[in-house]
């Protein structure tokens, strides 16, 4: 019997090592899992923040692209309508092209404020309300014309003609600005 108890305190030792050793160890994975799965969690959320930036940025691009191509498309129809004015050719087909040019620059113009940010809206704005002061300028030019006697010249469109390029450049930097930036999250 001697022998038994130390037997059965070693055994006893042993059973509450292991007890404690196997809670030490679950804890420690516990705690491993939950700081794995943090890390996971925030690596996730931040890889969906940059996924969405870059959407954002690449839909500012492309909303961005459309306005430039619709103003370019706009001054060449307003070229071809001077040209058209100077040489009194019937301008039916022109007056046609303007308009579908104008609504397209509107609509683009008006797509910016889906992905901004507020200074590319505001000379969004300012584009399409100074490329309307240009159309209408050049239209009412067109009834002068139209209406007899000697052509008059280009200058009282050199206004609206400048205030359009100008428009034009201060969109143009103005998107570059904010393509240079990541978008608020």
């Amino acid at each position: 019997m001697d022998q038994l108890w130390p037997a059965v305190v070693a055994g006893l030792a042993g059973l509450v090592g292991a007890a404690l050793g196997g809670y030490f160890a679950r804890s420690g994975a516990v705690t491993g899992a939950r700081t794995a799965a943090d890390a996971i969690t925030r690596q996730v959320d931040q890889q969906r923040a940059n996924e969405l930036q870059h959407w954002i940025r690449q839909e500012r691009r492309t909303a961005y692209d459309e306005v430039i191509r619709a103003q370019g498309v706009l001054a060449r129809h307003l070229a071809a309508f001077r040209t058209a004015l100077e040489h009194q050719e019937p301008r039916g087909t022109v007056d046609e092209e303007l308009n579908a040019a104008w609504a397209s620059l509107s609509l683009a113009c008006s797509r910016t404020r889906l992905f901004g940010p507020d200074p590319v809206w505001t000379a969004a704005v300012r584009l399409r309300e100074a490329a309307h002061a240009g159309l209408a300028a050049h239209r009412a030019f067109a009834r002068r014309v139209d209406g007899g006697g000697a052509f008059p010249g280009w200058g009282e469109l050199a206004a609206p003609r400048q205030e359009m390029k100008d428009a034009g450049a201060e969109f143009f930097d103005r998107c570059r600005t904010a393509l240079e930036i990541p978008p608020d999250r």
